[in-house]
Formats: structure tokens, C-alpha cells, sequence
């Protein structure tokens, strides 16, 4: 089961996606270039690197 939360990264929206067993992903797009981010991080955590990517 996943959860999806909508988030800001840089003025552009997110869509966060958590799951029970401590994975994440997050998906956004920066200009026209989909970025997409995943891995075990904590919600604080990815929002974070995405924040530092470019």
C-alpha cells in the first residue's frame, strides 16, 4: 500500500509516493525534464535532494 502527497520542490509541484515499508519516490518535472527520485529516505529527506538537485 502507498500513500501520495502532493509537495513543492522548487516552486514546481511533486508527487510523493510512501510506502509501509520505509520507500519512497518523488517525481517532478524542472522545465521539461521529468526528475525522479527514489530509494529508502524519509519524506523530509527526499524533499531535500530533490531541493539540492541542479
Amino acid at each position: 500500500c502507498a500513500f501520495e502527497i502532493q509537495v513543492n520542490v522548487k516552486g514546481q509541484t511533486g508527487f510523493l509516493f510512501l510506502t509501509k515499508d520505509g520507500r519512497s519516490s518523488l517525481d517532478y518535472m524542472t522545465g521539461n525534464i521529468l526528475i525522479s527520485i527514489s530509494g529508502g529516505l524519509a519524506e523530509d529527506d527526499i524533499i531535500k535532494v530533490a531541493d539540492n538537485i541542479g
